[in-house]
């Protein structure tokens, strides 16, 4: 039998085995580097524990209060002091160009002392190792900020937002038609501004564990009309045909007309969504109409009975004739000219 031979490996040159050499004299400087880092910010992190023990961590900071490296009962001090003036000051706004202010027991603004007080003292000290040690060399540079614990009536902070929506902002104007007689005057809409109540509650929460003594500023957004200008004339040009020429009303052999001004005072836009629909009044209807219309309807009558000395006597029904004024409505909207 045969035997297979195995191949041999093609030898590295002498740049190759360069290479290889170059590169694992690299890792391993990385590597001995990377663990000198290391060890530093172990001894960083250990040595900052140590000088700051039951001390606030520098670097640390509450908004309103000079708490680095002062001790527990400096820190309790000072935090329930600016609470003191944080629960008592107005609570101050910017919206837009519009500055205002609301009473802070309005909202039921209330600083927890002893909670805030403790998380000043765990500042830096929480979290995964790894940042603890990265936190220990990036204080210097930046601040670690603490937030104030507090609590507040969310309803009535809800409510005072929607006040501020109102004196800040306007309200927007939507479109619609106004009847004088025959003739027909359109509202242009226009936009207007408001705030978001979803997204103004959610940034004065931030806002008051952030800085509860500082200035909360909201913006304004913009709100457009429902109606649009395109849809104001064309319910204008509808209504234009509709008061193009003079209506008749036929009840049984009479007649009935109504002159273009006549309809005009009947004639109602009213928003339904986006859409401007023309209605008409019935009860203004039948006052267009007027005493010609009294004199051809006749009321119905139920039966009835009285009694006379001569005895009772039946009082017999009568049927009415009266117009179908909705349906005559209903005609005028599908721009009939005689009904």
């Amino acid at each position: 039998m045969g035997s297979t031979a195995t191949p041999k490996s093609t030898p590295k040159s002498p740049r190759q085995r360069c290479l290889k050499k170059t590169l694992r004299l690299r890792t391993r400087k990385v590597m001995r580097w990377a663990a000198i880092v290391g060890l530093v910010l172990v001894g960083w992190a250990v040595l900052e524990r140590v000088l700051w023990e039951d001390r606030v961590l520098p670097g640390v900071r509450l908004v309103g209060v000079d708490i680095s490296g002062h001790d527990a009962a400096d820190v309790r001090h000072a935090v329930t002091e600016a609470a003191v003036r944080i629960e008592r000051d107005p609570v101050r706004i910017r919206i837009a160009d519009t500055s205002l202010s609301q009473r802070s027991d309005i909202i039921k603004l209330q600083i927890d002392e002893q909670a805030t007080a403790r998380a000043a003292l765990r500042g830096g000290r929480t979290g995964n190792p790894l940042g603890q040690l990265a936190g220990a060399v990036l204080r210097r540079f930046r601040t670690d900020r603490v937030e104030w614990v507090v609590s507040y009536d969310r309803a009535n902070v809800e409510r005072v937002i929607e006040f501020w929506a109102d004196e800040a902002g306007n309200k927007p104007s939507e479109g619609g038609l106004v009847f004088n007689g025959s003739k027909i005057a359109m509202i242009e809409p226009k936009s207007g501004t408001t705030v978001d109540g979803a997204e103004a509650l959610r940034m004065v929460d931030t806002a008051l564990r952030r800085d509860p003594a500082g200035t909360i500023v909201l913006p304004l957004r913009t709100v457009h009309p429902k109606i649009t200008s395109n849809e104001v004339h064309d319910a204008a040009a509808r209504a234009r045909k509709l008061l193009s020429s003079s209506v008749t009303v036929k009840l049984d052999s009479n007649s009935l007309k109504l002159r273009p001004e006549q309809l005009g005072e009947t004639l109602r836009a009213t928003p339904h969504g986006r859409s401007l629909v023309l209605e008409v009044d019935v009860k203004e209807l039948r006052s267009a109409l007027g005493p010609d219309l009294a004199q051809i309807e006749t009321p119905g009558r139920d039966a009835s009975f009285t009694v006379t000395a001569a005895g009772v006597q039946v009082v017999p029904s009568q049927v009415g004739h009266e117009l179908d004024i909705d349906a005559v409505a209903k005609a005028i909207l599908r721009n009939e000219r005689n009904i």
